[in-house]
């Protein structure tokens, strides 16, 4: 299996969304017994973020054409 490039930046979080990541993380381990790292974490909470919007844009779009059509 093929591994995804990877790519190293120091930034800073505000305070309230790194308590949130952090949450996150100790959230997911409680529910699954899995210890993630900030960045599986913040992979994941990106990829969620990517689906539903994904999903929201999608319905959006099928209620746009919906609303055409009976127009």
């Amino acid at each position: 299996m093929q591994e995804t490039p990877r790519i190293f930046r120091n930034f800073a979080l505000p305070l309230p969304t790194f308590e949130y990541m952090k949450n996150f993380q100790r959230d997911y381990e409680t529910r699954f017994g899995i210890k993630l790292s900030n960045t599986q974490v913040l992979t994941l909470i990106l990829s969620q973020h990517r689906q539903l919007t994904q999903s929201v844009s999608s319905q959006a779009n099928d209620l746009q054409d919906s609303s055409l059509r009976t127009a």
